[in-house]
């Protein structure tokens, strides 16, 4: 079953022009682009994580931590 070509009237398009769905954009050219966005967005926030553990790590080599250093409490 096609469907009727839509007439445009308008003189923009050279006066009756038939629209046809030749020129709609392939199914794969939208899911590439949805998935370069999710890739795109994965690499900022692996890279944003990635620095702040590598800041966390650099503070925690610089400063021992205290929790290492406590002794158990004397005897009452």
């Amino acid at each position: 079953m096609s469907q009727a070509p839509i007439t445009l009237p308008t003189k923009q398009f050279g006066g009756d022009h038939v629209y046809t769905r030749r020129h709609q954009v392939p199914l794969w050219v939208s899911y590439a682009a949805i998935i370069i966005l999710l890739v795109v967005t994965a690499l900022i926030v692996f890279y944003i994580m990635y620095r702040h553990i590598a800041k966390a790590r650099r503070l925690a080599a610089i400063s021992p931590s205290p929790m290492t250093e406590m002794q158990p409490a004397p005897p009452v």
